[in-house]
């Protein structure tokens, strides 16, 4: 995901994911078909309606997607 604007505070966040098909590898899933996701992207959503637009994301998002890990904004 990307954000823009006066209020982001800039940087990545996250980190990123390793392609090796090895069998040991964590970060993929359904055989090396697929690779995990490491941020609920409702979380995000419920930092920029907390933070940016004002809102209650416990209510528009039907529940806590609050993550104190993306402080970008």
């Amino acid at each position: 995901m990307l954000a823009m604007g006066g209020g982001v505070h800039g940087g990545l966040f996250g980190t990123a994911a390793s392609l090796s098909p090895d069998s040991q590898n964590t970060t993929l899933e359904n055989n090396g078909n697929d690779v995990k996701y490491e941020t609920d992207f409702r979380s995000v959503y419920a930092r920029v309606i907390d933070n940016w637009l004002g809102g209650d994301s416990v209510a528009i998002l039907g529940g806590n997607f609050r993550s104190s890990a993306l402080a970008f904004v």
